[in-house]
């Protein structure tokens, strides 16, 4: 198993497509509208929902970004969501979810409805935080990200996350693999529960300590709180645009956030 590849948050991000050419920094600007779009949604209606995430797909296909790529990148929040979900259809009781329709129990969606509605919100603010991630590459959105003003402490924070991440992946792969050559067999759901919990405290220690090794590292040879990042906003070919505002972005911003700010009315 390859660890790096498996973990390469900047795998699409070479390809060469429309959306790829727009400007970085029109693209961070363009996902936070959307985002934020997406956010102030009104609950009475999923068709702004519906709206933006047909977008997203659209901008998916026209990017050769494959949308199963995505999809399992963005899943990631459902679990999460859905456990919130949960524990509040749980406080509300059972019998709050049905209602008696003519002499019979049925299924109430309307006490559903507000939940569904915040499963699938987060799932489309997700999906277009991934897309932006792969399309744009981790340098470039860095680089977006000093260029609209982000404070330098948060930049830096996420450089170090989007470099380092692979290693703390790394590090668990080996505690695992090191776990299972130490034992026989499968053990019982109590003891794996012990000893996957076990693993994760190890690992937050030892990524604490691998953390200070590299700041200390770091800091010893001139670190000052910036991140050096590659020159230039794009990896260097003939299809590089620079920093100007040109037609392909202006289309790009207008795909992504006119359909959605028309759903609105509708």
């Amino acid at each position: 198993m390859n660890i790096v590849n498996l973990f390469e948050v900047d795998k699409y991000s070479n390809l060469s497509s429309p959306v790829h050419r727009v400007n970085p920094v029109t693209s961070l600007v363009s996902y936070l509208l959307f985002v934020g779009l997406v956010a102030v949604a009104p609950q009475r209606s999923f068709v702004p929902l519906f709206v933006a995430l047909l977008t997203l797909c659209c901008v998916a296909l026209a990017s050769r970004v494959p949308v199963r790529f995505l999809i399992k990148r963005s899943a990631v929040v459902i679990p999460f969501v859905g456990a919130i979900v949960g524990i509040n259809l749980l406080a509300r009781g059972a019998s709050a979810m049905f209602r008696h329709h003519q002499g019979s129990l049925a299924f109430d969606f309307a006490v559903v409805r507000p939940f569904a509605y915040v499963v699938l919100k987060a799932f489309v603010c997700v999906l277009g935080t991934a897309l932006l991630i792969t399309v744009t590459g981790t340098t470039n959105l860095l680089r977006a990200m000093g260029r609209i003003g982000v404070p330098r402490d948060l930049t830096a924070v996420a450089c170090f996350l989007s470099r380092y991440v692979s290693v703390a992946m790394e590090e668990l792969f080996c505690m695992r693999r090191a776990r299972d050559s130490r034992r026989a067999g499968k053990l019982r759901a109590i003891s794996e529960l012990k000893t996957t919990g076990a693993l994760v405290g190890v690992l937050f220690i030892r990524s604490y300590k691998r953390a200070e090794r590299v700041h200390a590292a770091m800091c010893s040879r001139g670190f000052e709180g910036v991140m050096v990042t590659p020159p230039g906003p794009l990896p260097p070919g003939p299809e590089s645009p620079g920093l100007r505002f040109t037609g392909n972005d202006l289309a790009f911003a207008a795909f992504l956030l006119i359909p959605l700010v028309l759903s609105f009315f509708v």
